[in-house]
């Protein structure tokens, strides 16, 4: 029992460590808002990531809607940093827009019609 319990200890040491790193790096690249603002996006995507590699997997798309607002925040720095570069913006600007018709696209092609009259049977059979 005592060489699971020094494994476990120094797990949460090399954790902690790590998360540690991580913080000072942050801090000491970019200023407080930065830092914070990039925490709030990695935090809860890292966090489920790290739970669902020990234990079963938890990592959905909705458990990480807490980051999305973050995420908006540094799109928008980012922007705002490229509009003093015209013809960088311009062509991200058009390689999002190629991006995004192309999926839009691939979603409009497929016919997706949800079988509604096959529930409504299986629910009330006089139907």
């Amino acid at each position: 029992m005592k060489l699971k319990e020094q494994f476990d200890q120094r797990q949460t040491e090399a954790r902690d460590s790590f998360f540690l790193w991580f913080a000072q790096t942050i801090q000491s690249k970019w200023n407080d808002a930065t830092s914070l603002l990039l925490l709030w996006l990695f935090t809860p995507i890292l966090v489920l990531f790290v739970i669902s590699l020990w234990t079963e997997p938890i990592y959905l798309t909705r458990g990480t809607i807490s980051a999305a607002f973050a995420f908006h925040v540094v799109v928008a720095r980012g922007v705002d940093i490229l509009s003093t570069r015209r013809s960088i913006a311009r062509v991200l600007i058009g390689m999002v827009v190629v991006v995004s018709f192309v999926n839009v696209m691939g979603y409009y092609r497929k016919m997706t019609k949800e079988q509604w009259r096959d529930v409504a049977a299986y629910i009330d059979p006089t139907l």
